[in-house]
């Protein structure tokens, strides 16, 4: 087969959380772990109090922009770094969405990652169609998945 490649980027733009979130949330936890510590038990409420730390943490210090580049080649969709096969894809549609533009969702035979959604506005959907229908059938039924909405609403 001779060798195919598409490639292209994205940067995904976060809103900050404010600051004024994360110490609402950090009271409300502390408050909840203070009860839980009365009443049920000192591990659970000290699970608690880390899972809340964490979840401030990584809010407070998330970047602005997530860059994700992906590459088509006739090995697989490589996203980073990590490469999907045609062998774990099940299905691909070109889905029209009216908030985030044209996006390609990739069903994929993978557990931990069941979806691989990206944003194709830069990118010839021709071009796109002829290569994944090499490899995978088309499914018009197949649209944003709910992971990516809740995902995309929770700012992760």
């Amino acid at each position: 087969m001779s060798k195919i490649r598409l490639e292209w980027e994205n940067a995904e733009i976060r809103d900050k959380v404010d600051d004024e979130n994360i110490k609402a949330l950090l009271i409300i936890s502390f408050a909840v772990a203070f009860a839980v510590f009365i009443f049920v038990d000192f591990i659970s409420a000290l699970v608690l109090i880390a899972a809340s730390l964490t979840i401030a943490v990584y809010f407070k210090f998330a970047d602005e922009a997530i860059h994700k580049r992906y590459i088509i080649t006739s090995k697989g969709i490589k996203v980073n770094n990590i490469l999907y096969p045609f062998e774990n894809v099940l299905a691909f549609n070109i889905y029209d969405d009216p908030q985030d533009g044209k996006l390609l969702i990739v069903k994929l035979n993978n557990p931990l990652t069941p979806y691989i959604v990206s944003n194709v506005d830069d990118v010839l959907e021709d071009d796109l169609r002829l290569i994944l229908s090499a490899f995978a059938k088309e499914d018009n039924e197949l649209v944003k998945p709910v992971e990516h909405m809740i995902a995309k609403k929770l700012k992760l």
